[in-house]
């Protein structure tokens, strides 16, 4: 566990390396009911033990509850403020990577004084948007233009699902929303 913004007590998993380390990498999620239990997380916090990382995988409950909000990015910063204080990190040797819609938070994040004070060695951002027109346009179309060249790639349902849970409040049509 880590302690959260009001204090209370937040699940986090931990995969300790077999080698003597003193890196850690703390890895952020992207929004997913499964949060730090989601097999893509699981097979990352593998590989990064396997390589000779302490790896940190941190529930965000805003993130598990799919919730796209600016709190997150003070999630963020705060769990990562957090885990500097765990017995096993050596907070000068510490690695951030952020997942999906994870990555682009956590990129927000680095600018919060919480991780400016002690920065970390290196950041890390798979999978994350660059661009929010762009990104829209990938999850309504699956179109993608990329040095004049345009590519057609299905997305996964599971973005749409994401946007339209959270917006789809905002989308003024006739028809019930609830």
């Amino acid at each position: 566990y880590y302690v959260g913004l009001n204090n209370e007590k937040v699940e986090l998993r931990i995969f300790y390396s077999n080698k003597k380390t003193t890196h850690s990498i703390i890895v952020f999620p992207g929004a997913s009911p499964y949060a730090e239990n989601h097999p893509g997380m699981i097979m990352l916090g593998n590989a990064f033990r396997n390589a000779g990382y302490n790896v940190f995988l941190p529930r965000i409950p805003s993130l598990k509850a799919l919730k796209l909000e600016k709190e997150n990015v003070d999630w963020f910063a705060h769990c990562y403020q957090e885990l500097l204080l765990h017995k096993t990190i050596n907070k000068n040797k510490v690695m951030v990577a952020g997942l999906s819609y994870g990555g682009a938070t956590l990129l927000k994040a680095s600018l919060d004084p919480r991780m400016q004070n002690n920065k970390p060695l290196s950041y890390l951002s798979y999978g994350t948007y660059y661009s929010i027109d762009t990104a829209l346009n990938f999850f309504l179309t699956g179109i993608i233009n990329y040095k004049n060249k345009t590519f057609n790639i299905s997305p996964h349902e599971w973005g749409m699902i994401v946007l339209f849970y959270n917006f789809i409040m905002s989308i003024e049509t006739e028809y019930d929303k609830v």
